[in-house]
């Protein structure tokens, strides 16, 4: 920046230190002094108007009135007034200010402007600043005046010395003890007796005299004899020493508070009242008879070939090899369970559909079709049906699995009070949709069916 020649109001800085010389003549000796130095001024042009704005400042502390070392310096962005005025705290932006900057005697502070030379004179700092280091010299100047060793018994006055317990000679035995008008020599004979100790502790396991074999008991409010634990062993149990063990020899779930064994099936009984080994070459067993709760785990032998004419060969197991799905909603669907679908079609399954009511003679009818290759897969929503019909789940065209008779529906779109919802999502369903046409009579509404199997 390009700027008329400058002159500085000296008469105005000379002033502005004093002030600020002023009010660190205040600060409390031995407190922590001021690390900032107050610096105030004015500028003005050679016409004598005065300069106002941002102008970029550089101050500079010397160790002489001319040449000498730079103690400390540092270049800070002052904003004058207009009046040209400025006010800046030296130390508190960029270089601080400390104690080593005076230490050595005498300092004298520059000016210079927008990066020009600095200003004549140099004023010389007096000695209020020097307080930057009064936190480290007030303590030096009291510890230098004394001398190592001159600090003695002697040299203390009498009340002081007579406020320590130095002050009294007691006898052996003898403690200090203070007293309301000082320091005074105790005796401690006789001290405290075992009864003393007992009642200021209470009850001790001492007190006790307890016969030999018996033990030491807290009844919950003192400690009292008590006769020895005794231990007995129960049915089925041999006691040796301090050391249980079972004894097995006569041993049954009834005497142990469970279930007679005569309640229980054995191996042979299992397998022939459950289970029949319907073809022991190839490992399968087939249910036929008793009742069953939870997923039937089947394991699937497999034989596969890969396209890179590999075979492999295996146990597959499956939670379920069969599924059935029923609605008795009119107009509605039932969700048919995803990951279900999935384990047991994505191989290929078979389906049958019905539509099962009562008729007027109080028999059970149905309306059913099937069963038919069906094949389905979840991550993909890609299904196929072995009349040719296929589509994809979740790619908002709806199509239907399967349609009995405009009765029962194997669909991929989720109804609503007769209302599609739309293809949106990957979950297929069974509809019934009990048309006119469908049978729903007054002692009978019309259940649909659908079963899948592996």
């Amino acid at each position: 920046m390009n700027l008329p020649p400058l002159r500085i109001s000296l008469r105005l800085l000379a002033l502005a230190l004093a002030m600020g010389a002023t009010t660190l003549l205040t600060t409390p000796a031995f407190a922590q002094a001021p690390t900032t130095l107050m610096q105030q001024g004015r500028l003005l042009t050679d016409d004598g108007e005065p300069m106002i704005g941002l102008v970029a400042m550089q101050f500079t502390i010397y160790s002489a009135e001319s040449g000498g070392e730079v103690l400390w310096q540092d270049e800070v962005e002052v904003q004058l007034d207009d009046s040209g005025f400025y006010s800046v705290a030296l130390g508190d932006q960029g270089s601080p200010l400390d104690a080593s900057i005076v230490a050595g005697g005498e300092a004298y502070i520059a000016v210079a402007i927008d990066g020009g030379s600095d200003l004549s004179p140099r004023f010389k700092l007096h000695s209020v600043p020097y307080a930057l280091s009064s936190s480290f010299a007030g303590r030096a100047a009291v510890a230098d005046q004394v001398a190592a060793g001159s600090v003695t018994r002697e040299s203390l006055s009498e009340d002081v010395f007579e406020q320590t317990a130095a002050a009294v000679s007691c006898a052996p035995g003898q403690v200090a003890v203070a007293s309301s008008s000082g320091w005074e020599c105790g005796d401690l004979s006789g001290g405290l007796t075992i009864s003393q100790v007992r009642d200021a502790l209470g009850q001790t396991l001492g007190d006790l005299s307890c016969s030999p074999s018996q033990t030491i008991l807290f009844d919950g409010t003192s400690w009292i004899c008590a006769a020895p634990v005794s231990y007995q062993a129960g049915a089925h149990l041999a006691l040796n020493g301090t050391t249980f063990s079972v004894d097995t020899s006569n041993l049954d779930a009834a005497s142990l508070g469970g279930t007679d064994a005569s309640g229980y099936l054995t191996a042979s009984q299992v397998d022939s009242t459950y289970l029949s080994q319907a073809d022991a070459a190839n490992d399968y067993l087939a249910l036929s008879g008793g009742t069953m709760s939870g997923d039937l785990v089947v394991r699937d032998f497999e034989v596969v070939k890969e396209t890179n004419n590999s075979v492999s060969t295996g146990f597959v197991e499956r939670s379920t090899s069969r599924m059935v799905i029923r609605n008795k909603r009119r107009r509605e669907t039932v969700l048919i369970p995803r990951n279900r679908l999935h384990e047991l079609c994505s191989d290929g399954c078979t389906y049958t559909i019905a539509g099962r009511f009562w008729n007027s003679h109080d028999q059970v009818e149905h309306l059913s079709a099937g069963p038919f290759h069906f094949s389905y897969d979840a991550p993909s929503g890609r299904w196929r049906d072995s009349r040719n019909t296929w589509n994809i789940s979740g790619n908002n065209s709806v199509s239907h699995v399967y349609n009995r008779s405009d009765c029962c529906y194997f669909t991929e779109q989720a109804y609503v009070a007769g209302a599609g919802q739309g293809d949106s999502t990957r979950d297929m369903y069974l509809l019934n949709n009990s048309a006119s046409s469908c049978p729903n009579n007054a002692s009978s509404a019309l259940e649909c069916i659908l079963i899948f199997e592996n």
